[in-house]
């Protein structure tokens, strides 16, 4: 049982800390670390064709959860609005972020 109580307060400690609504959002173009708090929604733009690296950042405004088709300078685009923690990642970062909680769950074993 002592062998959870490290994990358990790290559980504890991001759940609080992400709790404070201090909602931070990535804000930058394609794969990267640096992130800004944000009053609004954070927001991903992907070009449809895939052939642009995705936009990160927040709008000003609190928008409905989800992705909606744009067309911007004749060009389709995907602009995705979410509402948690840095919930505006890359797919690398949300696997880096799996492989740490893997590792942390392989360190302390029941």
């Amino acid at each position: 049982m002592k062998s959870l109580l490290p994990t358990a307060a790290l559980i504890l400690i991001t759940l609080v800390s992400l709790s404070k609504g201090d909602r931070k959002c990535y804000n930058c173009t394609g794969d990267c670390v640096n992130d800004d708090l944000c009053d609004g929604s954070c927001m991903t733009i992907t070009h449809e064709l895939g052939d642009e690296p995705e936009v990160r950042g927040c709008v000003n405004d609190t928008k409905p959860d989800g992705c909606v088709s744009k067309v911007m300078d004749g060009q389709n685009y995907k602009v995705c609005y979410c509402n948690t923690h840095r919930c505006n990642s890359s797919n690398f970062l949300s696997v880096s972020a799996l492989l740490l909680l893997l590792v942390l769950v392989l360190c302390f074993p029941k």
